[in-house]
C-alpha cells in the first residue's frame, strides 16, 4: 500500500475552545494528501460545531455527556 488513507479524528467540546484556532491551523497545514478530518462535538448546544465548521473542519454533533466515562448511547 503506497499511500494509505488516514483519518484524523478527534472528540471535542466547548471546553477546548481556547485552543480551537491553533488546532485548526495545525490540521490545515498537514501535507499528507490522502487524509480526512472529522471532529465529533460533545457540547450541549450546536454553536461550537458551527465555529469548528467555520474554520474549515468537518464536524458532527454527537450527544452531550457531562462525563466521558461509562456512557451508553
Amino acid at each position: 500500500m503506497k499511500n494509505p488513507k488516514i483519518l484524523v479524528g478527534c472528540p471535542t467540546s466547548f471546553h477546548k475552545e481556547y485552543c480551537l484556532k491553533e488546532y485548526a491551523e495545525a490540521i490545515n497545514k498537514l501535507t499528507y494528501k490522502n487524509h480526512d478530518v472529522l471532529l465529533v462535538d460533545n457540547s450541549p448546544e450546536g454553536d461550537y460545531s458551527v465555529k469548528i465548521n467555520g474554520l474549515g473542519m468537518p464536524t458532527v454533533k454527537g450527544p452531550y455527556f457531562e462525563s466521558a466515562r461509562d456512557q451508553k448511547i
